[in-house]
């Protein structure tokens, strides 16, 4: 069960602008079912990742808790907490008119929803040689939820991600196999396959069942660097036909031809959203799309042209 078209409607036909967020500007991006971003390192395309998620996790249909669970990874998985956070500047991101506000505030930022505040989000300082640590304060009783968002980055293995995905799923659909068990040496609850600890299996296993997973109930599914971790070109085909059956409305980060080549040989109608110096420009007509899957090197041509 992977939902129907109404269930599952996400962003596709919509039209995303981002303004300073994390120093990229997106004007007018024309969103499809299934939209691939490519550029050079550095170019932005986490920066547009995580704007889009922000914006739909922000507008979803999920609990505060679960919404403080996925604010905290997404600041944590670029690494350090703390910068983070800073180096975020005042910035906007708009969906269709509506508009999601950051302002930078001491120690944090502040984040609203067409002219109400949401969330505050500030760091901790470290105590005693211990990590900063996150404080949200969150305010969506106004909100009328919207979006079912799923944000696979880079760090999908960090603690409670594989679990929360995999919860949700499982109060859609009969997942095989997969179940959270507590662990009796640390009293931890952790996602298992068959029994066994899915950390132990390998980053690309793990992935692959995320995803999976994640079609069961989420509308929009965003996954960084999809081929971090995958082996070998077989994978890909795999991931591109979970896509391809899929209704969700997927955004993908990838620097990887045979990925890009793999999803355009399932679905013909992508966009491909182009990052360039921190810039954005989609690409989705069809005949642009094919004209660039035509070349040789399209990954190539994209990033030095």
């Amino acid at each position: 069960m992977q939902g129907t078209g109404s269930e599952m409607a996400g962003l596709n036909g919509k039209s995303i602008t981002v303004n300073n967020f994390r120093g990229i500007e997106a004007n007018n991006l024309q969103i499809k079912r299934v939209n691939v971003i490519i550029g050079e390192n550095g170019s932005g395309k986490t920066s547009l990742l995580e704007a889009v998620f922000l914006f739909t996790l922000l507008k979803s249909t999920y609990t505060d808790e679960v919404v403080l669970t996925w604010l905290s990874h997404v600041f944590q998985s670029r690494g350090d907490l703390v910068s983070s956070i800073v180096t975020l500047q005042d910035s906007t991101v708009s969906v269709d008119g509506e508009t999601l506000t950051i302002k930078r505030r001491f120690g944090g930022i502040e984040m609203g929803l067409n002219g109400s505040t949401v969330a505050r989000v500030y760091f901790r300082p470290s105590v005693e040689g211990n990590a900063h640590s996150l404080s949200v304060e969150l305010n969506r009783g106004g909100i009328e939820g919207e979006f079912a968002p799923v944000y696979i980055s880079t760090r999908f293995d960090s603690a409670s991600i594989p679990e929360t995905i995999v919860s949700m799923a499982k109060k859609k659909a009969k997942l095989e196999g997969l179940d959270i068990l507590r662990e009796d040496l640390t009293g931890a609850y952790l996602l298992h396959k068959d029994g066994i600890p899915v950390y132990v299996l390998g980053r690309g296993t793990l992935k692959r069942l995320l995803i999976e997973a994640a079609t069961k109930f989420a509308d929009v599914i965003l996954i960084d660097e999809i081929e971090d971790s995958l082996f070998p070109l077989e994978s890909f085909k795999v991931l591109a036909k979970e896509i391809a059956e899929s209704t969700s409305t997927f955004f993908v980060v990838t620097q990887s031809h045979e990925m890009l080549r793999a999803i355009y040989d399932r679905i013909k109608e992508i966009s491909v959203i182009i990052m360039k110096d921190r810039k954005a420009r989609s690409c989705s007509d069809p005949e642009s799309v094919d004209s660039l899957m035509a070349m040789d090197n399209p990954l190539g041509w994209v990033y030095f042209a």
